[in-house]
């Protein structure tokens, strides 16, 4: 039986202060790496919520990232041109990538310019899998360093929406998925459970009161699984939650 990781919960009386936090505590994290194994390889969430930690990166903090040993990775993206205003890469290329000196090669968005979600989907996962060579994985094998999260009103995270059956896969990275009626961008590509559970950490960024129920019954439910996707995140080292206090309570 897979061991489920305890989330830690850390409180913050406003989205600036959270988002500070995040941005420091990927700094420690990415130093660390940098000087264990040569790099750092960090999945970047969409989203409003991560804004203000993109920003903190970009600006503030960008001397203290080891940026050209640094990778980023996307959990999920739209499928839609990246000039679009909904396209996860393009936020991130607006807000951070553009004012921050990281090699163009260590930049790996999901591609939007093939002729549909599935073969986006299928050539991200090629991707994914020969970077962290999967053909000659051991024992310890791990993906990603850090992956952030967000968490939608209906518990969904990345585009891992409930009770969509791509939650049941356990062979796929990546996958092609309708998002519910409700969403403005219908088709999107996602990174699936078995490769955000082979992540060391994740990193959750929740902020306001509309987020206030979904986050306690995702980290109250007893016994897993979860019935939200983003309670079945379970990465193989820590699982944070950064959160303000309108949408959790009394700060830390």
């Amino acid at each position: 039986m897979v061991k489920r990781i305890k989330p830690r919960v850390k409180v913050y009386p406003n989205l600036a202060d959270l988002s500070r936090a995040a941005a420091e505590s990927i700094i420690d994290l990415a130093n660390d790496r940098v000087s264990r194994s040569g790099r750092f390889t960090l999945v970047l969430s969409g989203g409003s919520t991560p804004r203000e930690l993109y920003h903190l990166l970009a600006r503030e903090y960008r001397e203290e990232m080891p940026w050209s040993q640094t990778h980023l990775f996307w959990g999920d993206e739209r499928f839609v041109p990246q000039d679009h205003l909904e396209n996860n890469f393009g936020m991130a290329y607006q807000i951070l990538i553009s004012r921050i000196p990281v090699p163009p090669e260590n930049i790996h968005p999901m591609l939007t310019t093939l002729n549909s979600p599935a073969q986006a989907a299928l050539q991200y996962e090629k991707i994914l899998k020969d970077f962290f060579g999967w053909e000659h994985r051991t024992e310890n094998f791990s993906t990603f360093d850090l992956v952030i999260l967000g968490v939608g009103e209906d518990g969904h995270t990345a585009s891992l929406f409930p009770l969509d059956l791509v939650l049941k896969e356990n062979e796929r990275w990546v996958a092609a998925v309708q998002a519910p009626f409700d969403y403005r961008i219908g088709n999107r590509i996602t990174l699936t459970l078995p490769v955000l559970n082979s992540a060391k950490r994740v990193f959750f960024l929740a902020s306001g009161e509309k987020k206030r129920e979904i986050i306690k019954a995702v980290l109250q439910e007893e016994p897993a699984p979860s019935k939200y996707p983003a309670g079945l995140v379970n990465p193989l080292e820590e699982v944070i939650w950064f959160v303000d206090r309108k949408t959790f309570g009394e700060v830390n």
